[in-house]
């Protein structure tokens, strides 16, 4: 962020730069429109002799105020192929879970179970449908969902262990229990694979008006926190179940 300030925006103040910048990012304007408006910023304020507070007041409103265009990589589409990765993770999640306690016998798929693939194929769609508000919290607050995430995950698989105890759910076939839990391996190692190599391509980039002046993309976006949220909360999960 402070490279981006002073090659593009060095008498702007800091913290009105990043609110804008981040504002921007949200809405997913490309790091091109996002130069260029820093860019037109950081003239006035030199012309001027304004702050930006005072120029254009506080930087989320001006930075909705624009209007920019998302670009299609931004789309919801573009999104719901982005959280393909982890409907991997979470089928294999569902697998290492239903593999507990672990041993040589069967385990029974179950409509349970499948109830269980079904919510994890469901959370990263409500993520998409709910948008630039999960991803605010995500980048303001990532502790607070990451552990908001894990005790969802936990109730819901709580919920089907009950279920399941209580018997409220029907067998529809067997599978040995070791194949199940390495499904559930493969599962997470293919979904955590894809998530970095997507991670890893050529990022966009924040670029000035002035030739030569490119910067990288702020770090919004980590492969640490898209690929291993999933496999940490099934040794998370897996733990606690051993303990039940």
């Amino acid at each position: 962020m402070t490279e981006i300030r002073g090659a593009i925006a060095p008498h702007v103040e800091a913290g009105w730069v990043e609110a804008m910048l981040l504002e921007l990012r949200l809405q997913g304007v490309s790091g091109d429109r996002i130069g260029a408006a820093l860019a037109e910023v950081e003239a006035h304020v030199v012309d001027s002799g304004q702050g930006a507070e005072e120029a254009f007041g506080d930087p989320v409103e001006y930075a909705r105020s624009l209007g920019l265009p998302a670009e299609p990589e931004q789309s919801r589409t573009a999104t719901l192929k982005g959280v393909v990765p982890t409907l991997i993770q979470l089928f294999g999640l569902v697998a290492v879970v239903a593999a507990m306690p672990w041993g040589p016998d069967a385990v029974g798929v179950t409509t349970t179970l499948l109830a269980g693939l079904v919510v994890a194929a469901l959370l990263p769609v409500v993520v998409v449908a709910l948008g630039d508000r999960v991803l605010r919290a995500i980048v303001e607050r990532p502790v607070v969902v990451f552990l908001a995430t894990m005790l969802i995950l936990a109730a819901v698989a709580a919920g089907l262990v009950a279920a399941g105890r209580l018997g409220l759910d029907q067998a529809l076939f067997e599978l040995p229990r070791p194949l199940m839990l390495v499904i559930g391996l493969l599962a997470l190692a293919l979904g955590t694979w894809v998530a970095v190599r997507s991670d890893a391509t050529e990022p966009d980039v924040v670029s000035s008006p002035v030739p030569g002046s490119r910067l990288p993309r702020p770090g919004v976006r980590h492969w640490a926190w898209t690929a291993l949220p999933v496999p940490v909360a099934t040794v998370f999960l897996a733990g606690l179940l051993s303990l039940l």
